[in-house]
């Protein structure tokens, strides 16, 4: 062992060696111990195992570890999670060692967010752990009632069989324990969620769960509930709804079944009496639970239907029955006797008149729906029954009576029934001459309708029927008769010259040519309006117009073709004049296509209809002509569309058009003889679009001022109201559209 000498001299001096003191011999410095470990708030120590005696002790951080020293042991106190260093040196040798301290956090307390959990059989709950250093135990006293497991701070017991267990949970680092009660009961539930009943009734509910419960009524006038061993009575009060709030005693888990009590099913009335074929009785259902079957004892009498709490009943025959209501959750019935009553038999005409063969029918418009028909003379007229329609033919001239009766109400009516000789088909010309792949409008003047049109000679001419209207296309040059014929009136026979095509028009063209045939127009005075105002710019007023000549057709894709042809589809005020598919260029000209001839032209512009009638020597109408021209000028017998008050006479429009445009001069002309101008396409007038002045007028031209011009007619495409003659509308000039033409005037 080392040892140290001190020599203490109270005097020195070079040259004796008689004056010296003794020598003082101290061990080495060392310490118990080169580390320590201890935690934030604990105390250790070590021990100083050699040395003076006579110590100081330093820490390095004391934020860290705070030391002190007693003798030979040193303590030291952690403060905060950290390493640092103590030295401890000795004082009178000035030796120094030092001790490596680690301080760890300071120990927490094992806490958890629940000590007693309930759960349900094979279901699960989850125990959180609060406070605790990381690492933990589990233990179960009887894993058969649950298990445990944890991970991180969340434990998660997973229950078995009922009963009850303890969970311990132990803290590695602090050794602490804490335990949980564990209680598996079963889960609260109940056998319904709803209970319908009567009122002044009573009704079962069974609960299962941990046998202790808590019962709450949300309206004891309703309904009230007690509680024996698992099931709950249920006393119902007034009828309405309440809820039974069943609460777990033990899981403090909750379940609610609502209380439905309805009064007896009853209905505001007991018998009804209706007619058959006129509208149904309502009976209210003053109350019940609002589900309901009905059933009608003799559906062939009546049947019913519920909507919206109402009873809904139909007649269908004469007779009576009973009707009954069920309620589907109570089981009860409400019936209502139902007498069904059928109205005297009416018919839509008592008279008529046919030709021989001819077959007419004449509708029943009340009755009971069964009915026999007879005929007092079946020489002259037979007669039978379809549905809801009497079924008359004539079989020879003579008078008859048609016997209607009512097999249910024994009621009749009388048709008188005349059958007349045949008529003569008659046609609106009997001659035409027609150019090679030119077609001809022949309008069908009289006749019974259901006509077959025969062309002599195919080759030369063939012919169609549309409607009241013959369709004849030369074929080439040559003549030929085409018969007209239906089976009913005397056939007709229209004597046809085909002709080769003429040479193609001039730039200057000739009016017949490129306007077809003109209708005159004599001067005078009328009414223009209407008095209802029709949608309000109808306003009645007096015009006074001096005559004129107007197309008696609208101006056709062919007829416009050769405009283009002369004059080029130019562009003006922005847009080129026409813009459709049925017009094509062919070299240098243009051509309709084909079968599009004599439709009207469409896709044009105003001012391209505008150019049309000054390259013609003419003009589009003023908006007062075309009126004036449209209701028959002076020659007007007041029709609300052009030529007739029959709007399928004259015009093809929405109801009989089939969504399309047709040839022109298909339908029956005007008075004037002038066609289309209600319906098929719309037409474009010489106007600007404004009120009506309501002071007298000679020739008006329409607005001074606004920007859209008058188109007139309708269209294939139009309602019947918008077909009236008297009817206005507007377009931007520009306003192209698959439906909208002109015509042309002359003075």
């Amino acid at each position: 062992m080392r040892k140290i000498v001190t020599y203490v001299a109270a005097f020195f001096a070079l040259a004796t060696a008689t004056n010296c003191v003794k020598e003082v011999e101290y061990d080495d410095l060392k310490l118990s111990s080169e580390k320590n470990s201890l935690r934030a708030g604990e105390m250790a120590t070590f021990e100083v195992t050699s040395g003076s005696g006579e110590y100081d002790v330093t820490s390095a951080q004391e934020s860290v570890v705070k030391a002190s020293k007693s003798e030979s042991v040193v303590t030291l106190r952690g403060v905060s999670k950290g390493e640092t260093t103590v030295t401890v040196q000795d004082k009178v040798t000035g030796q120094k060692s030092s001790v490596k301290v680690t301080v760890l956090k300071a120990l927490e307390n094992l806490s958890l967010d629940k000590v007693e959990i309930n759960v349900a059989p094979r279901e699960s709950a989850i125990v959180n752990i609060r406070t605790g250093n990381g690492a933990y135990e589990l233990s179960v006293a009887n894993t058969n009632t649950a298990k445990a497991s944890v991970s991180g701070s969340k434990i998660t017991v997973a229950a078995g069989t009922i009963g009850s267990t303890t969970l311990t949970v132990k803290d590695k680092e602090s050794n602490k324990t804490v335990q949980v009660k564990i209680s598996v009961v079963e889960k609260l539930s109940l056998n319904k969620s709803e209970l319908v009943i009567k009122a002044n009734d009573s009704g079962v509910i069974s609960v299962v769960g941990s046998g202790q419960y808590v019962i709450k009524s949300s309206d004891e006038a309703i309904a009230k509930a007690t509680l024996s061993g698992d099931k709950i009575t249920i006393k119902s009060g007034k009828a309405g709804s309440a809820t039974i709030s069943v609460t777990d005693a033990i899981t403090g888990k909750a379940s609610d079944v609502k209380i439905v009590v309805i009064a007896d099913v009853s209905l505001s009335k007991r018998e009804v009496t209706l007619e058959r074929g006129k509208e149904n009785q309502e009976v209210v259902v003053n109350s019940g639970s609002g589900e309901y079957t009905v059933s009608s004892a003799n559906s062939n009498v009546a049947t019913a239907s519920i909507s919206e709490g109402k009873l809904i009943i139909r007649g269908v025959s004469q007779g009576t029955t009973q009707v009954s209501v069920k309620d589907t959750k109570t089981g009860k019935v409400a019936e209502v006797r139902v007498v069904v009553t059928v109205a005297n038999i009416t018919l839509s005409s008592l008279s008529t008149t046919l030709r021989a063969t001819e077959t007419t029918n004449i509708n029943i418009l009340t009755g009971s729906g069964s009915y026999e028909v007879t005929s007092n003379s079946i020489a002259v007229a037979s007669a039978s029954i379809n549905g809801n329609k009497v079924v008359i033919t004539g079989k020879a001239i003579g008078s008859a009576k048609v016997t209607v009766k009512d097999k249910i109400s024994g009621k009749v009516a009388v048709i008188n029934v005349t059958v007349s000789a045949k008529q003569n088909i008659k046609l609106a010309h009997t001659t035409t001459e027609i150019k090679v792949g030119v077609s001809r409008n022949v309008v069908i003047s009289t006749g019974s309708g259901n006509y077959v049109a025969v062309s002599g000679n195919a080759g030369v001419a063939t012919a169609n029927i549309s409607g009241n209207v013959l369709i004849v296309k030369g074929i080439k040059a040559g003549s030929t008769n085409i018969t007209v014929s239906n089976g009913v009136d005397n056939p007709t026979v229209l004597n046809v010259k085909v002709v080769a095509p003429a040479p193609v028009a001039p730039s200057t063209p000739k009016t017949g040519d490129v306007v077809g045939e003109l209708a005159i127009v004599e001067g005078g005075t009328f009414q223009m309006g209407t008095p209802s105002r029709g949608d309000g710019d109808e306003i009645l007023h007096t015009v006074t117009l001096s005559s004129f000549k107007i197309s008696k057709y609208e101006i056709t894709n062919a007829q416009y073709a050769k405009f283009l042809t002369a004059k080029g589809n130019q562009r003006e005020n922005g847009a080129i004049w026409y813009q459709g598919k049925d017009i094509v260029k062919e070299g240098n000209g243009f051509k309709a296509r084909a079968g599009r001839e004599n439709y009207p032209v469409i896709f044009v512009t105003w001012h391209g209809a505008k150019a049309y009638a000054e390259w013609v020597g003419g003009s589009l109408p003023t908006e007062a002509q075309w009126e004036y021209a449209a209701r028959g000028g002076n020659k007007s017998k007041g029709y609300t569309w052009s030529g007739s008050n029959d709007i399928n006479e004259v015009a093809w429009y929405v109801g009989n058009s089939g969504g399309r445009l047709h040839e022109v001069g298909t339908k029956k002309p005007n008075e004037l003889g002038i066609y289309d101008m209600s319906g098929n396409a719309w037409e474009w007038t010489a106007d600007l679009y404004g009120p009506y002045s309501t002071a007298p007028q000679t020739d008006p031209t329409g607005a001074t001022r606004g920007n859209n011009r008058v188109r007139r007619g309708a269209s294939a495409f139009c309602t019947p109201n918008t077909n009236r003659s008297t009817n206005r509308s507007n377009r931007a000039p520009n306003g192209i559209r698959h439906n909208l033409g002109f015509r042309v005037v002359f003075k």
